[in-house]
C-alpha cells in the first residue's frame, strides 16, 4: 500500500501528552476547556491522538493541540479527518493541520531532530509523554471514569 503523506511521520516510544481544544466552529471563534490526549504519532501535515472522548469527523470544527517538543511549547491547528473507535473505550482520531507554510517548515524541522534525538535516547527530557504505558491512565489523571464527556455528535 501507499503512503500518501507527504512528511516523516515519528511515532515516539511513549505517546506525546497533549491539552486540546476547540478554537473555531465554522468561522465563529469559541472558548471551550480543554482535555488531555496522547499524541501517538506527528508529522508537519498532521497528527494521530488517543482520547476517551468522542467527537465527529468535522472539517468546519478546528481542534488546538499544546504540546512540549524539544523544550518549546507547540501550538498546533488542524481537524479531524479520521476516526476509530477502540475496543477499549477510547477514539483514535487522525488529524489534519491547518497551519501557514511557515509554521509547517518549522514543525517539519523539529520532528526531525526530535527523530535525531530519539535515537539516542528514546524518552528525552526535552518532551512531554503521557505518565503511563497504558494510555487510559493518561485520561484518568484528569477526568472522572463517570464523566462520559462527548464532543459534537456521534
Amino acid at each position: 500500500m501507499q503512503n500518501k503523506r507527504g512528511f516523516y511521520r515519528l511515532e515516539p516510544k511513549r505517546p506525546f501528552c497533549a491539552n486540546m481544544e476547540i478554537i473555531r466552529i465554522r468561522k465563529n471563534v469559541i472558548q471551550t476547556g480543554n482535555a488531555q490526549v496522547c499524541i501517538d504519532d506527528i508529522a508537519a501535515g498532521g497528527l494521530r491522538f488517543v482520547s476517551d472522548l468522542r467527537m465527529i469527523v468535522e472539517e468546519e470544527i478546528v481542534l488546538q493541540f499544546e504540546l512540549t517538543m524539544l523544550n518549546q511549547q507547540l501550538k498546533l491547528q488542524g481537524n479531524i479527518v479520521r476516526k476509530v473507535e477502540l475496543p477499549d473505550g477510547l477514539f483514535e482520531y487522525g488529524v489534519k493541520f491547518a497551519m501557514d507554510e511557515t509554521t509547517i517548515a518549522k514543525l517539519s524541522y523539529q520532528v526531525n531532530q526530535l527523530d535525531l534525538l530519539f535515537r539516542r535516547n528514546p524518552l528525552p527530557a526535552h518532551c512531554y509523554f503521557c505518565s503511563q504505558e497504558e494510555k487510559r491512565g493518561c485520561f484518568k489523571e484528569k477526568s472522572d471514569p463517570n464523566d462520559h464527556r462527548f464532543l459534537g455528535h456521534a
